[in-house]
């Protein structure tokens, strides 16, 4: 009797292991989403109209080629501009697309950091990532269409960081248990 209530316990634990990180991921995105759900009502603001709105280059593929040399652009931003490229052919000039793939990196960022702290074992991993995610300093990266290189820049960091290799030929996320 002991030995079966000991296999049943064994057998939860593991089963809340399984479902655990996935709720607690989705609940990081669930958060982001509510705290950053009025921006998808926002429009074009400050830089948006130079970068985004009128900006020749995104119309079609030959501005795309002239965004990776550099030649007519203000700053040498090719990942964001070949970004701004994609979604103008995707959303056109409806900001709300635009904005809604701001949130939806946003959330990837404060996931990676949450799964980058819990595989260095640092206490309270999902709730700093949880607060990283809702932090009101991140109010104008996520709200403005042209701050997009700041969501950019943070998840290649932190994604090279979860996928750094070890010393065992393994990546980072497999090198700590």
């Amino acid at each position: 009797m002991q030995s079966q209530r000991r296999r049943k316990a064994a057998h939860g634990r593991k089963r809340s292991r399984v479902w655990r990180p996935g709720a607690q991921a989705a609940a990081i995105v669930a958060a982001i989403a509510l705290v950053y759900l009025p921006a998808l009502h926002a429009g074009f603001v400050w830089d948006d109209e130079q970068l985004v709105t009128g900006n020749l280059l995104l119309r079609n593929f030959a501005g795309l080629m002239e965004v990776w040399s550099g030649g007519r652009t203000a700053d040498y931003f090719p990942i964001t501009n070949t970004m701004f490229w994609i979604e103008h052919h995707l959303f056109g000039d409806n900001a709300a697309g635009y904005h809604a793939v701001n949130i939806l990196l946003q959330a990837a960022d404060a996931v990676l950091v949450w799964l980058v702290l819990r595989r260095l074992k640092v206490p309270g991993a999902w709730l700093a990532g949880l607060i990283f995610g809702i932090h009101p300093v991140h109010a104008e990266s996520v709200a403005w269409i042209s701050e997009l290189k700041n969501l950019l820049s943070m998840f290649f960091v932190l994604a090279s960081i979860f996928l750094f290799p070890c010393n065992r030929g393994e990546t980072f996320a497999r090198c700590i248990p």
